[in-house]
């Protein structure tokens, strides 16, 4: 989706590329190109292109779910603005359950006669935060459940087939690596160590099935 494409590449600051793996995008786990979503939060116009992109995708098959879930500290602004432009309720899935009182799991309701809901997050990568989103939208038992990102890094199809659950994508990280490419962004040689950098991701992803 080339808008978008384009959209993430004129915020300054939300795609970050290095010639080496030397970019610290958690504690002690250095990569070669940094994806930083949160960085909407400081643009309304392209974060309501990216939400009204979702929230297009969310209905392209001509009927609208139940409920839009988005994640604790995750992209839940994304969630928020594609569930406003819809017109549905909202949830969001905790991180980490909480110990006291209701609502532990999820915040919000997922209704036991929910036809459809839909986890709304920012960038797919290994999968292993919506294997836990899942989790917690099934034991209220929903009817159907999906997921739909802003950007995957490749291993959607794989991540379907273990998770059991429809994914899509707005963008993939091939087309950002093309994108990049061919407007002088990234040289042969990051290709490269981006390339081999999510590549490192498939045991994440064969983790998920034990």
């Amino acid at each position: 989706m080339l808008n978008v494409v384009k959209t993430l590449f004129s915020i300054p600051g939300l795609l970050t590329f290095s010639e080496k793996s030397d970019i610290e995008t958690q504690r002690e786990y250095y990569s070669p190109i940094y994806i930083n979503m949160k960085i909407l939060l400081k643009y309304p116009k392209e974060r309501r292109i990216v939400a009204q992109e979702v929230s297009k995708m969310i209905i392209g098959e001509g009927q609208k779910p139940s409920l839009i879930v988005g994640q604790e500290s995750g992209a839940n602004y994304i969630a928020a603005a594609v569930a406003d432009l819809l017109d549905l309720q909202l949830a969001y899935v905790r991180r980490t359950p909480k110990e006291y009182g209701k609502d532990k799991e999820i915040v919000g309701f997922i209704e036991s006669e929910c036809r459809h809901a839909v986890f709304v997050d920012d960038v797919l990568a290994t999968g292993k935060s919506l294997v836990h989103a899942l989790g917690c939208m099934r034991s209220s038992d929903p009817k159907r459940v999906s997921a739909v990102y802003v950007l995957d890094y490749g291993y959607r199809t794989q991540i379907e087939e273990i998770a059991q659950c429809e994914i899509r994508s707005l963008v993939t990280i091939e087309e950002i690596i093309n994108y990049a490419m061919e407007n002088g962004y990234l040289t042969a040689n990051q290709v490269k160590k981006i390339n081999e950098h999510v590549a490192t991701f498939q045991t994440m992803v064969d983790e998920l099935q034990h």
